[in-house]
């Protein structure tokens, strides 16, 4: 019997998760825009949140998923992924994959708004490096992979998705047909000028998905993650898992900045950040004493090489932080089956807006979602009946007078970093629609045009979704987690 065709953007864990279990099923096909290992999934330094000891418990892992979502979950998803998680550890053992042990006993990290020690970590702080490479060992082979091809349009017909195009780096235009199109393409953190993300991913699945007639939700809330390196040009993450072994954050006289707080420097991100940035705005700076973490360099062997890489004095044990952009919540609206208004298009992982991380990400849950729900979108998928493919695809033909200008990805990013950052105020949003409004949005049959570059291509994504969290925003007037929006008075307060 021949296999259904699938086509997953994406080679995240999300993605490589989802191919796991549909492999034998399905003909799959993984497309990128860079390379095998760009993406945000190698770059994770925490590890993966589940209950391991027995004083621990799932209800208090939900209890803390909750709290730290600002109550703005659905419950139903956040049980799921509470309840799934022992069963994917198992998978992933069973596979071959080592988290970090001392015999029988695992290393449990602590992170903010944990109650407990419940992060599995592998490799101390290179637990999505090596998690991507035990997936890389297991797919080869069994599914296909196409590097370095941006899929700039989804392919629909009579409201169904058969397929993507695409266009390589040398401009080559390339079309997919698929039985089912899965994005798993990542957040949009990648907006903004500081931020954790890889440099290639700016939320093209939310402008794919969009377009294509999916449904949007929870986009302006955005996670500022409080500790990124503080260096000339693009800033890297320092994990929170090193407050969890006892790191503090202090201003340059050496004071201790959340002392006032109730869980102090392990409380949720969206507190610390909020609490960094009026520091920030005070004019002070800010740092993280790692003098507290004992043996940090083998703890957090690739955070401690970053910092050598960049030649940053630790001898006094203090690494220059700031808030950057690091995960969002928000993403093209699924249903329980992870499916979007778009028949034949589903979408998993950060790009997926399941309602599961509320306003605001608990740490190490993030993992932990891509391989919960990847699985389980393997299931709903292995069940589903095949559809009747259309005996023939036609493509809209390419006007060439459609194409629109757009401001430059630099350009976009500044105004994001602006206007969109840890604190909104709205009538700075309103500015900003002014700005975005006198360029407008690329619709689906204009996207394609022969003299674009592909600089072109990602500033019309890249403008696309900027229009969308901006609109989030300001129709969220009250805040919540990490959506903070301030009136105009309460912004010349804080300045003043």
């Amino acid at each position: 019997m021949k296999r259904k065709k699938l086509l997953i953007i994406g080679t995240g864990l999300a993605a490589c998760q989802l191919a796991r279990y549909l492999f034998m099923d399905y003909q799959i096909t993984m497309i990128t825009k860079g390379k095998l290992t760009h993406g945000n999934s190698v770059k994770a330094q925490g590890g993966v949140a589940c209950v391991v000891e027995t004083n621990d418990h799932l209800d208090s892992h939900i209890h803390d998923t909750l709290i730290a979502g600002g109550f703005h979950n659905d419950v139903e998803q956040v049980q799921k992924l509470i309840a799934g998680a022992q069963s994917v550890i198992n998978d992933l053992i069973d596979s071959g994959f080592s988290f970090d042990r001392s015999g029988r006993r695992y290393h449990l990290g602590k992170e903010g708004a944990h109650q407990y020690r419940r992060i599995l970590h592998a490799g101390g702080d290179q637990t999505g490096r090596r998690l991507i490479k035990h997936y890389h060992h297991l797919l080869k082979g069994h599914v296909t992979i196409i590097e370095n091809q941006t899929v700039i349009d989804l392919m629909t017909v009579a409201g169904r998705c058969v397929g993507v195009r695409t266009v390589n780096q040398k401009l080559k235009r390339q079309e997919y047909i698929a039985d089912v199109v899965v994005l798993a393409t990542g957040g949009y953190a990648g907006i903004f000028e500081n931020h954790s993300n890889h440099p290639l991913l700016m939320g093209d699945g939310i402008a794919l998905g969009y377009r294509a007639g999916a449904n949007v939700k929870d986009l302006e809330f955005i996670q500022f993650h409080p500790t990124l390196a503080s260096i000339k040009g693009r800033p890297f993450l320092i994990s929170e898992a090193v407050r969890g072994e006892g790191a503090v954050l202090v201003n340059g006289q050496g004071e201790r900045l959340l002392d006032n707080y109730p869980l102090k420097d392990l409380s949720s991100r969206d507190v610390v950040s909020q609490a960094l940035y009026q520091v920030q705005l005070n004019g002070e700076e800010i740092y993280l004493d790692i003098t507290p973490v004992k043996q940090f360099d083998q703890r957090f062997p690739q955070i401690s090489g970053l910092l050598k890489r960049h030649a940053l004095d630790l001898s006094q044990g203090l690494i220059p932080v700031q808030p950057g952009a690091h995960f969002t919540m928000g993403g093209l609206q699924v249903d329980a089956n992870h499916e979007t208004a778009v028949n034949g298009l589903f979408a998993v992982g950060e790009v997926a807006a399941t309602g599961v991380h509320g306003a605001n990400r608990l740490a190490s849950n993030s993992l932990l979602e891509a391989l919960v729900f990847g699985k389980d979108l393997a299931e709903v998928l292995k069940g589903r009946k095949p559809i009747e493919k259309p005996q023939k695809i036609i493509c809209e033909p390419v006007n060439p007078l459609t194409q629109t200008r757009s401001l430059s990805i630099a350009a976009l990013k500044r105004y994001n970093e602006r206007y969109l950052g840890v604190i909104r105020y709205e009538k700075e949003l309103l500015h900003y629609q002014k700005i975005l409004n006198q360029y407008p949005m690329t619709k689906q049959a204009s996207i394609y045009h022969p003299e674009k570059s592909l600089d072109d291509y990602q500033s019309e994504q890249l403008l696309l979704v900027s229009h969308l969290v901006l609109s989030a925003a300001l129709s969220r007037r009250n805040s919540l987690g990490a959506h903070q929006i301030r009136r105009q008075e309460a912004e010349q307060a804080v300045k003043g």
